[in-house]
């Protein structure tokens, strides 16, 4: 019998097309994210690294 828990299909979008455009290995991180915010008009633009650099907050103020 199949095991049918809360997580089964949580992804609708795994191995599409959808999901192997939007990668979040292809996401700019660190200090060119940072020059992106600072490009298009930010100020005050902070990365705090989370669970050991696994994720990143970035915070930033608008001009």
């Amino acid at each position: 019998m199949k095991n049918q828990g809360v997580y089964e299909n949580v992804n609708p979008y795994e191995n599409s097309t959808l999901s192997k455009k939007y990668q979040a290995t292809k996401f700019p991180s660190g200090i060119h994210c940072n020059n992106i915010l600072d490009k298009i008009g930010f100020i005050n633009i902070e990365n705090r690294p989370q669970t050991f650099g696994a994720s990143t907050i970035y915070v930033a103020k608008k001009k």
